[in-house]
């Protein structure tokens, strides 16, 4: 863990910085220069005597998968709301370390309490003291280009600083991706304090669009339209820039949406252009050169990317999203485990990312620290030393649940006395180097654990995000396509009519398109909108199964769609008559049909008074579309027909055949009834009547 390393006079964060070039993302760049100045802030023997709190209100069994899940996500949650800083506001690093505040840590931690408030784990008023505290720390702490006594410098933030005095520690890096997940907190801190009669909400908001506000972009823009990953007083700019892909993306959003000097739309295409589209073990993918799994999960914590498109992957991925693109690369990392390149993995054990490791040998073995592992394809191209983490999991939860549910019971369940604390689940395990369970949780592996809970249960912070300004615009200057709506709901007007109402979630649209299809499949429209329309009529076909989806039109072109809702139309059952009158003489024959729309194939049954007709009383077509009757199968009453298909059952209207008992020459008059009424014990009166009238006779 770099982060144990000893300051040594010889200053060796310059030869980390000189090897920048070998890693590429946050967790290989940034934690390799800011640990490195600052485990002098804690004894190397510090973190090995700690140990994490014992669990408390433990479970063993759960009503469902979402009881197990919000279980999972209060505890990890109870890791923010028991180490924050009860001054300062801010979050530290790790547990194990509460005097070294993370930026990072404390935005997630910040978003991590707008979703405990939103799901009842504790009260709005306890959550907004405690972000107000946050939110006035960060905006009165001193920025400039000193190499101390400061916090940050032009709206940045140093990577690392004190707990008590939120003061530079160390001589920890300004960290650019840092930075963005700490202003992506207090953006979502802005958006979710939106009481207007309570003066500490407003000023909430005011806080929040202040600090948002005061990021240089130009100070950190680089004259390749990349963002430059750091930059310190002593050193200057970091000689690299954040290229695709990996977890930047939000860093990137940010600087495009923001109100003031905003980055250049070309930053995007900045960002892109180093993408590297890969295949592993049946999954194609944008892949990030770590395998590390929370590159595919960080900005995807506080961004929907469900059904938008940039123009790299419209071009060169095949039209999936970047949803799509983590959902591939979470299959591909659980393929790789079922190969078993340890003895532990499998389909349900897995989550390879950057996390704490061993630090030790172990039967020959020498195991690292924190480092960035993942997967695949594996050793030698990426780190993988049989250290997984449960954040990686929980990291794609959303992304593909049917695979990581099972995975998250596994681990509880298989590992429970020693994986789980009060904080949820521990940093990291390795079974290979002899059954190690991390005696500490990572801020910014618990921070993600939470937040992709509650984008899978609810995605009510998904929802807070796209609401606002900053991020719809950036996504538009990106060049993506506008957000689909949700909420979407189809009722059945009428057998030929669908009525579609939405919820838009987009600012930039120039409209919407309604598509149905009749096997979920294939889609055709149904109807195009104008930009903010939220309604939609659709003509129809009766007795029809509809799924029914929602895009988005704008100026890069039409989304994907977030939700399909189905809906089926009402069948139009109509009963004719053959001949055209209902009156019938006795023995001659009747005809009956029943004629229905709706999608087939159709089961028929015939009711007389409604009593089911079979062929075995010699009435030929009981259970087909027609109905036969003749000679003494001719019988007065009320007919329907019961239409089934696999929707369900449509009972016809009924109608009334009448005989008439007028004599035919050569004939008798035949007479059948069915039912015994009398003044007696098995006497049955027969009344004949010429022309409707005349007395009864017997």
């Amino acid at each position: 863990d770099l982060r144990r390393l000893s300051i040594q006079p010889a200053n060796p964060e310059e030869s980390a910085k000189r090897n920048l070039n070998t890693y590429s993302s946050r967790k290989e760049v940034v934690r390799v220069i800011g640990a490195l100045i600052l485990s002098a802030a804690a004894p190397a023997t510090g973190r090995a005597a700690y140990q994490l709190p014992a669990p408390t209100g433990l479970q063993t069994s759960f009503p469902g998968d979402a009881a197990f899940l919000d279980y999972v996500g209060q505890h990890a949650f109870k890791y923010f709301w028991s180490t924050q800083n009860a001054t300062t506001g801010l979050v530290p690093d790790r547990a194990s370390n509460p005097a070294l505040v993370s930026i990072a840590a404390t935005g997630f931690g910040l978003s991590c309490i707008n979703t405990a408030v939103a799901r009842g784990w504790i009260s709005r008023a306890d959550g907004r003291v405690r972000v107000l505290t946050a939110l006035r720390t960060l905006a009165s702490l001193p920025q400039g280009s000193a190499t101390s006594g400061v916090a940050g410098y032009r709206g940045w933030f140093y990577h690392f600083l004190n707990s008590s005095t939120g003061l530079r520690e160390g001589t920890s890096e300004l960290s650019t991706v840092d930075t963005a997940w700490l202003m992506l907190g207090v953006l979502d801190c802005g958006l979710f304090y939106d009481d207007p009669s309570d003066p500490s909400e407003a000023s909430i908001r005011q806080l929040s669009q202040s600090l948002l506000n005061g990021l240089d972009w130009t100070f950190v823009l680089r004259p390749d339209n990349q963002i430059t990953m750091s930059w310190d007083p002593v050193g200057g700019f970091n000689a690299n820039g954040w290229s695709g892909y990996n977890e930047a993306m939000a860093l990137y959003l940010l600087g495009l949406g923001a109100a003031n000097n905003p980055l250049p739309a070309a930053s995007w295409a900045a960002w892109t252009s180093s993408y590297q589209w890969r295949s592993f073990l049946g999954q194609s993918y944008v892949w990030t050169s770590t395998g590390s799994l929370f590159t595919d999960q960080y900005s995807h914590c506080f961004v929907d990317f469900r059904g938008i498109t940039d123009a790299y992957l419209r071009s060169s991925g095949g039209g999936i999203d970047y949803f799509e693109n983590s959902r591939r690369a979470t299959y591909a990392q659980q393929a790789y485990a079922a190969t078993q390149p340890f003895p532990n993995y499998g389909s349900t054990e897995f989550g390879i990312t950057a996390c704490d490791g061993p630090d030790a040998t172990v039967g020959g073995v020498s195991y690292a620290g924190y480092a960035g592992r993942g997967a695949p394809p594996g050793p030698p191209v990426t780190l993988d030393d049989g250290t997984l983490a449960p954040s990686a999991v929980l990291g794609s939860l959303p992304f593909a649940p049917e695979i990581c549910i099972p995975a998250a019971h596994h681990l509880y369940d298989s590992y429970l006395a020693r994986i789980w604390s009060d904080y949820g689940f521990c940093d990291a395990f390795n079974i290979t180097a002899g059954n190690w369970f991390d005696p500490d949780v990572v801020g910014i592996d618990a921070g993600p654990s939470v937040l992709m809970i509650d984008n899978y249960l609810s995605g009510a912070l998904w929802a807070r995000m796209l609401g606002s300004p900053v991020i719809q615009l950036g996504l538009q200057r990106a060049g993506f396509t506008a957000p689909p709506p949700d909420n979407v709901v189809a009722t059945a007007a009428s057998g030929t009519q669908i009525n579609v109402s939405w919820t838009r979630r987009s600012n930039y649209e120039s409209g919407f398109v309604v598509e149905l299809s009749t096997d979920g499949t294939t889609f055709s429209v149904g109807s195009t909108t104008g930009p903010g329309v939220t309604t939609a009529a659709l003509a129809v076909q009766p007795g029809t199964i509809y799924a029914v989806r929602v895009l988005t039109n704008s100026a890069a072109g039409l989304s994907g769609a977030r939700q399909t809702a189905w809906v089926t139309t009402p069948s139009a059952v109509v009963v004719t008559t053959l001949p055209a009158s209902l009156v019938v003489a006795a023995g001659e024959t009747a005809t009956l049909s029943v004629a229905v729309t709706g999608t087939g194939p159709f089961t028929y049954q015939w009711y007389l008074d409604g009593n089911s007709l079979n062929d075995g009383l010699g009435i030929s077509g009981s259970a087909a579309s027609t109905l036969l009757l003749s000679g003494s199968g001719t019988r007065a009453g009320d007919y329907a027909c019961l239409v089934s298909n696999a929707l369900g059952s449509v009972l016809s209207t009924s109608e009334r055949l009448m005989l008439d008992a007028t004599a035919v020459a050569g004939r008798l008059i035949n007479v059948s009834c069915r039912g015994m009424v009398g003044t007696g014990a098995g006497q049955l009166i027969l009344g004949f009547y010429s022309g409707g009238t005349g007395a009864p006779g017997t």
